[in-house]
């Protein structure tokens, strides 16, 4: 039997048939009109895309300057709690009165007296006593009792308040209950009305009063007592007032004005019902509250690349409540960024490797021995020489002009021992290591190096200035002397020239004092600011600035960047992204952070960069170590977009 079976054979067989053949015409036709449909819907979803829909109304978003108090640290912060301020206020001061109150009358006697009726008090002022006694104890006991029952029974409110540009921020602890605040009102008051009526009383009958105080005065002097502490209980009810019961309107309000006058970036988005437009384009939910959107709904279109769309509603809690600054689908960025930080690096160009042409070197110690510690013992010596040998042979009473010249230089004999006595104290206390710092200065770009010791104490300083201005101030003396006594002055030239010339040494001794106290002012009072002054101009005049922009960031905006766009970063380096290298804390949201331009695109605190960089004077990056700053022959120009975190350089 022959299987084998020809194509001639085959193909006329299909050509008598023609059924399959005529099978294979209509599913060509088919085909070809499935595509006809399919580019007809296509141009027709193009068509509908090209097309532009109206809005129906805007929904403005805003984002928060830095100014705003969710960003920065208050500098005022105050609480007030009004458990605590109960509890001290009421429960504690009442205890105390209480106490020391009946103590002092038990142990006076006059409780005795006032309690048998043996006196000739008048019956009001036993009535005041009866309120005075019995009110502490009360007050105590009601106050408690209140406080045991806020503190088991009530939940305390807490608001917190931010205003005058976040300079001020106020947390107040409080309960709604007004029959709370009212109970505390109250022991105010009564004592307030005790009080009144105790000074009505003492001066309803001064004569009854004075006879009242001289049986019973212990109990005269607590009623005054008692009186002075219900006027300061005025403060306390004022204080009552506010902040607890209407300080929080006070504090809401001046939170509203602040929060008119930030500044924010706003933008404004579409509003749009949701229609077959945004159907076709598979927006079928809203990420924000994974609920479907229905027929006619408010929705509102981002300014993101894809264009999301989220319920009205939602987007308005997620940018303007929430403070979110990303889409909560593609998480890119609704604002631009343009924040840069700045970092330096200065370059110096000062001579520092040739000797310097002039080297002087000022020491407080050689300055003290050769100018106060040896001239104090001379002038001492001199001083006693004159006073034992000159003016003793001097008959004042045969000269009674010369009598205040006399004194003039009486007392110039004992100054100068209390001069040389704080002289040589100084002079050894500069021994002392303690005492003394020393300091190096460079300027005139290296040529004129000065190293400066002095005291480290400014008191020092104004004991060794006394001891100039003391004899300064013999000296202006003697002048004024010497002008009104000329006639004696004159005599005493002619008859006794050793006390002439002694006088006239004085003087000179006070002039060579002010030349002194100039040197003493400068250089070692004042000579530090001015030689550190002129060390800082010469750096400046002799140095190169070279410096880097970083981008500047809150942590909530690059970590969402990250797990968006550059998650392996989180897998490979995960604790730097996490915890700054430097200050080894761990980064908050609303905290600023600089990215630097090392391979591993690492970040930091704000802070701890400008600590890093401008003050420690590092080049590196804290985590890889990998150069920062370094010279480069055109500047550094950085910018970075949403989902792409590479440099152009």
């Amino acid at each position: 039997m022959d299987y084998k079976i020809s194509i001639e054979d085959e193909l006329n067989q299909h050509l008598i048939d023609g059924t399959q053949f005529g099978s294979i015409n209509d599913d060509i036709e088919r085909e070809d009109k499935k595509d006809e449909e399919g580019s007809e819907r296509q141009t027709m979803l193009e068509t509908q895309n090209n097309q532009q829909i109206e809005s129906i109304e805007t929904l403005t978003i805003n984002k928060e300057s830095r100014g705003h108090p969710q960003y920065l640290q208050p500098r005022y912060d105050f609480t007030f709690q009004i458990v605590l301020y109960g509890g001290i206020a009421y429960v504690m001061a009442y205890l105390i009165i209480a106490v020391v109150m009946n103590i002092v009358l038990v142990s006076s006697g006059d409780f005795s007296v006032l309690s048998t009726g043996l006196t000739s008090c008048p019956k009001y002022l036993l009535g005041i006593f009866v309120a005075v006694e019995t009110f502490p104890p009360i007050g105590f006991l009601a106050s408690y009792l209140l406080m045991e029952y806020i503190t088991r029974r009530l939940h305390a409110n807490v608001n917190i308040y931010t205003f005058n540009s976040n300079r001020w921020r106020v947390k107040l602890i409080s309960f709604s209950s007004k029959w709370v605040k009212g109970g505390f009102m109250i022991f105010d008051i009564i004592q307030i009305g005790i009080s009144i009526a105790t000074k009505i009383a003492i001066d309803y009958s001064p004569n009854d009063t004075l006879l009242c105080k001289d049986e019973v005065g212990t109990f005269y002097v607590i009623a005054y007592i008692m009186m002075v502490v219900g006027f300061l209980c005025i403060v306390r009810l004022l204080y009552l007032i506010f902040p607890h019961c209407i300080g929080y309107m006070y504090f809401s309000y001046k939170q509203h004005q602040d929060t008119l006058l930030l500044k924010r970036v706003t933008q404004d988005l579409n509003v749009y019902t949701y229609q077959e437009y945004f159907r076709q384009k598979k927006f079928m939910s809203c990420k924000i509250c994974h609920k479907e959107f229905n027929e006619n709904e408010k929705i509102v279109e981002l300014s993101c690349q894809n264009k999301h769309i989220q319920h009205k509603d939602c987007a308005d809690t997620w940018f303007n409540t929430q403070y979110h600054l990303n889409c909560p689908n593609c998480l890119e960025f609704m604002y631009p960024r343009k924040v840069t930080f700045e970092i330096k690096r200065i370059v110096s160009t000062k001579n520092t490797y040739l000797a310097p042409r002039s080297n002087h070197d000022f020491n407080i110690k050689r300055y003290l021995r050769f100018f106060y510690f040896w001239p104090s013992i001379i002038y001492v010596c001199i001083n006693i020489a004159a006073f034992e040998v000159g003016f003793q042979i001097i008959d004042v009473d045969s000269l009674p002009n010369l009598k205040p010249i006399f004194v003039v230089s009486t007392i110039a004999c004992f100054a100068p021992i209390f001069n040389m006595l704080l002289s040589i104290m100084m002079y050894w206390n500069t021994f002392r290591g303690n005492m003394l710092y020393s300091r190096q200065y460079l300027y005139s770009n290296g040529k004129c190096q000065m190293r400066l010791t002095s005291l480290k104490s400014r008191i020092n300083y104004l004991v060794i200035a006394a001891i100039d201005l003391v004899q300064i101030a013999l000296s202006l003396i003697s002048l004024i002397y010497a002008q009104i006594y000329a006639e004696d002055l004159a005599y005493l030239k002619d008859k006794f020239s050793f006390g002439y010339g002694y006088f006239i040494f004085q003087i000179t001794v006070g002039v060579a004092c002010i030349i002194r106290l100039s040197f003493l002012v400068f250089p070692h009072i004042i000579g530090h600011s001015y030689y550190q002054w002129r060390e800082i101009r010469d750096d400046e005049q002799h140095k190169k600035s070279m410096s880097k922009n970083l981008l500047q960031y809150q942590y909530r905006e690059i970590i969402q960047d990250i797990k968006a766009h550059d998650a392996y970063k989180l897998d490979n380096d995960s604790v730097n992204f996490f915890r700054c290298k430097v200050c080894a804390r761990t980064f908050e949201d609303y905290e600023d952070i600089v990215e630097l331009v090392c391979n591993g695109e690492h970040i930091i605190h704000k802070g701890c960069a400008d600590q890093w960089f401008n003050v420690q004077k590092h080049i590196n990056c804290p985590v890889c170590l990998e150069f920062i700053l370094t010279q480069q022959r055109k500047p550094l120009n950085l910018s970075r977009t949403p989902g792409n975190s590479h440099y152009l350089k």
